[in-house]
């Protein structure tokens, strides 16, 4: 033999099985960190475009403190507008009512002409807006899939733009209506003249459907009344948003003293500071499986140890060291270790893959993220590391009397 480090490639080959189940645990361990680490980045980055989307260009928002489908009055629209550093002022109406979808061709043969409505009636999250000042807040045009927008001539028209994935779900396209049960028990025939598609991070959101302002307000009797105001500043710095904010809440007050005023940045700033908890817990979970791991490869090389303590002994006979002995041991398990995170890497990218395709409506797209990979090949390696550490530790002890004992 050349060189006695080729004693632990000996080994390798002559206890195949505990060989790759080494490095199957180190390779586990390793994609379950990828895989964990890249789907948290896949929502994360979801999560954020969600919210972004959802908030579009408003720096500061005015609405009910009891929720987004409570209601403020309307005239605080001009009341905010008048506040020095505003440029854009934007208000909505959301209610959540119950909506029927219906072809035309089967309104034709419906009783009179409306649906009835049952218990399995679908709930759709209306939104009243102002194209006018819509626009300038939310890019709707971004997310149009067919037909066209609601513009100036849509006002008080009973026409919608809805949801595209619910519009396939129902089978239902341009030009058929969408009939809304609000205030009256009977419905309010829409005409759908376009398609959007809505980003959803979880199967409870409703569908979404974008109504002229008037004539969500005569649906529901909501006349003269809003959801929440958006506004957007010509200065986004820190110190204009902050003075913006206190001028607007004193200017709201003095209309409706029990709406709140709310800067994005700061919601912005929870929603990241909640991902951050998430992380930590998922990077606990990412640690009990790589614990798993160091307790599967500590079995497995404890168990050699044992069973070669007599060849062991032996090599301290023919003039090993006990040093030596222990850079063996080490020798035998890095190869091992470096194969496993090398495997286990494609595989939990492969694994995050498949998440973001059987649940893309939890994941959003596939993002690959970068700490989490060096996270993974840290791990990987500590991992291994720590468990040829016992077995080092006892290479070091082994006497060479180890060898002439009968049970050797």
């Amino acid at each position: 033999m050349q060189h006695w480090l080729q004693l632990a490639t000996r080994n390798w080959r002559a206890k195949l099985v505990r060989t790759l189940g080494a490095v199957l645990a180190v390779m586990i361990g390793t994609a379950a960190v990828v895989w964990v680490t890249s789907s948290y980045e896949s929502v994360r980055r979801t999560v954020l475009g969600w919210a972004a989307g959802y908030v579009g260009l408003s720096h500061i928002t005015v609405q009910s403190p009891l929720g987004k489908y409570d209601s403020i009055p309307q005239r605080l629209v001009e009341v905010v507008a008048g506040v020095e550093g505003v440029r854009t002022v934007n208000g909505r109406l959301i209610q959540r009512l119950h909506a029927q979808t219906v072809t035309r061709a089967e309104r034709e043969r419906l009783p009179g002409g409306v649906p009835l409505r049952t218990p399995a009636t679908n709930e759709v999250d209306f939104q009243g807006i102002v194209p006018e000042t819509e626009y300038l807040v939310h890019d709707h045009q971004r997310d149009l899939v067919a037909g066209r927008l609601l513009d100036e001539s849509s006002a008080g028209q009973p026409e919608c733009v809805l949801d595209s994935d619910f519009a396939a779900e129902c089978g239902i396209g341009l030009g058929d209506l969408l009939f809304v049960w609000g205030a009256s028990e009977t419905p309010v025939a829409l005409e759908v003249v376009g398609l959007i598609e809505r980003k959803r991070i979880a199967r409870f959101q409703k569908a979404l459907a974008l109504v002229p302002l008037q004539t969500l307000q005569q649906i529901n009797s909501k006349h003269a009344l809003i959801t929440s105001i958006d506004l957007v500043l010509h200065d986004s710095s820190a110190d204009s948003l902050t003075r913006a904010a206190s001028e607007v809440r004193t200017a709201v007050r003095s209309v409706s003293p029990s709406a709140t005023v709310r800067s994005v940045a700061g919601r912005m700033q929870q929603i990241e500071a909640a991902q951050r908890q998430q992380r930590v817990v998922l990077m606990l979970m990412s640690c009990i499986v790589m614990l798993t791991a160091l307790v599967t490869i500590l079995s497995t090389l404890s168990m050699g140890l044992i069973e070669r303590i007599g060849e062991l002994g032996l090599m301290r006979c023919v003039g090993l060291t006990g040093g030596q002995l222990a850079w063996l041991v080490l020798w035998e398990v890095l190869p091992l270790g470096a194969l496993g995170v090398l495997a286990g890497l494609p595989l939990g990218l492969l694994m995050a893959a498949g998440t973001v395709w059987f649940v893309p409506q939890y994941v959003g797209s596939f993002a690959v993220s970068g700490s989490g990979l060096v996270l993974a090949v840290v791990a990987g390696l500590a991992t291994t590391l720590v468990a040829a550490l016992l077995p080092m530790l006892a290479a070091l002890s082994v006497s060479p009397m180890e060898a002439a004992r009968p049970r050797a």
